[in-house]
């Protein structure tokens, strides 16, 4: 009978898992009844950026948790490195030998953590992302709390991937983007300052101008605009 609320359990994480889109819809499908929970993207560099933190109220700002910190660096990074295949359950933070005094005290007085687990997300030898789910009070884990933690580490994996994926090519179109703009707002800038106007046009008849810099305006009087759509503007004004 144990098997029932196990499976039932792993179906509906399953389906939320492929119904999810945001690095929040992944907490919300694999983070049962927590009230603290927080995925950081894992890189083959050894870089890390924490993505999202879920609290009791919903999302958090990212600022309010410094996650990278202790998650990935220091004695709670090592000890739960241990075992970095299987989750890392915390049943209680105030008794359990495999916590040091700082991390402790890290958890009870500032984060109000008394029950936490980590899981990480790996596909294969490749780390893809590290999920921190934590509770406010001591919690007691049952065997299907276990078996459900033990099967997220590569349940979940490839919704991190295409998750961090996406996000990684949204962020280098982003950097892509504003390098452009910054680009033609430099150019434009040049253009604008130079005394001299640059233009572009047609080899054959009626030789229309395909381009022409925005300081036309200022040294000749006319408008970018009237020269881009009168194909005869030029020769029209040749004297």
């Amino acid at each position: 009978m144990q098997d029932q609320p196990f499976n039932t359990r792993l179906l509906a994480i399953s389906h939320a898992l492929n119904q999810a889109q945001t690095p929040e819809d992944l907490l919300r499908a694999i983070a049962h009844e927590t009230d603290i929970a927080s995925l950081t993207y894992v890189y083959d560099d050894g870089a890390t950026r924490a993505v999202s933190v879920l609290g009791p109220q919903g999302p958090v700002p990212l600022d309010n948790l410094a996650i990278g910190d202790w998650l990935m660096q220091g004695a709670f990074a090592q000890s739960w490195l241990s075992d970095p295949d299987g989750p890392y359950i915390v049943d209680s933070v105030a008794d359990d030998p495999r916590l040091d005094a700082e991390t402790r005290l890290l958890f009870h007085d500032g984060l109000g953590v008394r029950s936490c687990v980590v899981i990480p997300l790996r596909q294969g030898d490749q780390a893809i992302a590290v999920a921190f789910l934590a509770w406010t009070a001591p919690r007691a884990f049952s065997p299907v709390d276990r078996r459900i933690f033990e099967t997220l580490p590569s349940l979940a994996a490839a919704a991190a991937y295409n998750l961090r994926l996406l996000a990684d090519l949204e962020h280098l179109v982003q950097e892509r983007t504003e390098a452009i703009v910054t680009n033609e707002a430099r150019q434009q800038y040049l253009l604008r300052s130079s005394p001299s106007v640059i233009y572009t046009g047609a080899v054959h008849p009626p030789y229309p101008t395909t381009y022409v810099s925005g300081n036309v305006a200022d040294i000749i009087g006319y408008q970018p605009e009237d020269y881009l759509q009168d194909d005869h503007f030029v020769l029209k004004h040749v004297h």
